[in-house]
């Protein structure tokens, strides 16, 4: 490492949201605290990730652990060095998911515009189908593409929208027969799960639910190699630990790929 920084520096520097600041400045203290006086070397990074591993912390803990330093190097660098760290990889969890070519399949077999909103928008944004179903007009911030949206336990957030979700948002607000504030009208939450396992009947996707959407929503992202920190936020999960317990591993290079188009 060329210059390590002050706890105190890396978590002004570092761009996360302020719990995963928290444990990541905590990981890493404790990785300074291991060190005992030595300057941090990628040789003791990893050295540091095996005595955690023997310790008997948790996968998804030493998975963290992993990313916390990764942070702290490439935070210190400028994004100008990665750490190459050997950490053990986090199967994925229980959560249900499916392939993106059921994603395809369901696509294929849209019949109405309230069949495509409500795919798109909960593939697109791995929101609670709960969460977009109480939106409304004035939720949508048509400029800057997110949904205002309430979240489980009342909490006030911002879900993104697409392009593919504007475009049947838009398509969908045409067609509906009101005028409503409430973009689904009085449709329920329980109309709209029935919606779409029909048409997951029709697409032969198997074992579905709606909010295995969400759910293939994450686990497509963390596979594509977008940052499990852009996944906290998707989700809006208001811990990185919770994504990686239940979504599965980091990856351990700095990618910039993004999820199969669809």
């Amino acid at each position: 490492m060329t210059k390590a920084l002050s706890i105190a520096q890396f978590k002004e520097r570092l761009r996360a949201s302020p719990r995963t600041k928290d444990e990541y400045c905590k990981n890493v203290t404790r990785f300074f605290t291991w060190l005992d006086g030595r300057a941090p070397t990628d040789d003791l990074a990893q050295e540091f990730i095996f005595a955690e591993e023997k310790r008997g912390l948790r996968p998804s803990s030493i998975a963290m652990m992993a990313n916390s330093l990764r942070a702290y190097w490439k935070t210190s660098s400028n994004g100008k060095e990665i750490l190459p760290l050997n950490a053990p990889k986090v199967q994925l969890g229980q959560p249900k998911s499916h392939p993106i070519e059921d994603i395809y399949k369901m696509m294929d077999q849209v019949q109405t515009p309230f069949e495509r909103v409500l795919l798109t928008l909960l593939y697109d944004n791995g929101s609670r189908i709960s969460e977009m179903m109480n939106i409304t007009l004035d939720d949508i911030d048509w400029e800057n593409n997110i949904i205002h949206v309430v979240r489980k336990g009342g909490r006030h957030s911002k879900a993104i929208m697409p392009p593919k979700s504007k475009e049947a948002l838009l398509e969908w607000l045409k067609a509906r027969k009101g005028k409503q504030k409430r973009v689904f009208m009085d449709f329920s939450v329980d109309y709209a799960r029935r919606v779409l396992k029909r048409l997951a009947k029709r697409a032969g996707v198997e074992n579905f639910t709606p909010h295995h959407l969400r759910h293939s929503t994450a686990v497509h992202l963390l596979d594509a190699g977008i940052d499990p920190r852009v996944v906290q936020g998707v989700l809006d999960h208001t811990s990185q630990a919770t994504t990686l317990n239940l979504y599965g591993r980091p990856h351990t290079e700095d990618i910039v790929a993004k999820r199969p188009e669809w």
